[in-house]
């Protein structure tokens, strides 16, 4: 319906939805061809927000599991899933060293200390990590371990750890898979990927809390094992060991490579993430 004024016609804004029901049945009405008023692009728009969920590890390491979810705050909308998931199914492992499993170096809990890290890698690495499929979402899944001896002596006592959290979920059936920890030779187009089944990055330190600047210094160390089981020659097997870690300074710098190695932007995650698809809290 529209309106005259000195200045010529005008359509007045339909008010905000303001429940879930009301979304549904504007767009069942715009899919009918009976409205041309299409709901999606509507206020109250899609807002992102940060989901952290405390993991029990299989030796109570602290561990945190951080993902973005979608919604337009209407009420009664459903919580965004993930192919009838709940939770992203793939993941990036991550590790973060601490002195002891007592406290952090700023005098925090573990728990306390890995959930605010956990938020920050989730907030700062979501957006260059996924470029424009964020439909087809991951999840970081956060540890921290004591860390002892050099930082070789750390990566292999990260990667240890590892191998034991994947066949704890892997043997705790329905409630592990909830919690699944992907292979990364499947549905990557890192070439490493050829080579290794699995992967997990490595944080050297962590800033202070009041120093986020301190991150464009951290060092990251993308680290593959899990060797593929093949036939090679001399070179293949001198050019592989049992661990490959690429290192990589900064956390802008580490979500780029994040964003390579899940293959963000190409075609092999709409084959590998089909099933797994965000449907923005708009089922």
């Amino acid at each position: 319906m529209s309106a005259t004024t000195g200045r010529g016609f005008f359509t007045p804004q339909r008010p905000p939805l303001a429940t879930w029901a009301e979304f549904v049945e504007a767009r069942s009405k715009h899919e009918a061809g009976l409205d041309a008023f299409n709901p999606r692009m509507s206020h109250p728009a899609q807002q992102t927000y940060i989901v952290t969920r405390r993991v029990q590890a299989h030796d109570s390491t602290p561990c945190v599991a951080a993902w973005h979810q979608y919604t337009r705050h209407l009420v009664g909308q459903p919580t965004e899933a993930f192919g009838g998931r709940h939770i992203p199914y793939g993941s990036f492992q991550m590790y973060m060293p601490c002195k002891s499993n007592q406290t952090g170096e700023d005098g925090d809990t573990c728990d306390e200390e890995v959930l605010r890290v956990a938020t920050i890698l989730e907030e700062k690495t979501f957006y260059p990590r996924h470029g424009s499929n964020s439909a087809w979402r991951d999840r970081l899944d956060v540890y921290r371990l004591p860390k002892s001896g050099d930082l070789d002596d750390f990566v292999r006592s990260c990667v240890t750890h590892q191998k034991r959290e994947i066949a704890h979920r892997e043997a705790a059936g329905a409630e592990g898979e909830d919690l699944y920890i992907q292979r990364w030779n499947i549905g990557s187009t890192d070439p490493a990927a050829e080579e290794y089944q699995r992967a997990l990055i490595v944080l050297e330190s962590v800033p202070g809390q009041d120093d986020d600047a301190g991150w464009d210094n951290i060092k990251f160390l993308f680290t593959r094992f899990d060797l593929i089981d093949r036939e090679r020659d001399e070179e293949d097997r001198d050019a592989y060991g049992d661990i490959f870690t690429r290192r990589v300074v900064g956390l802008e710098s580490a979500a780029r490579e994040m964003h390579d190695m899940r293959g963000a932007d190409s075609n092999i995650l709409g084959d590998f993430y089909s099933d797994y698809e965000g449907d923005f809290g708009e089922p």
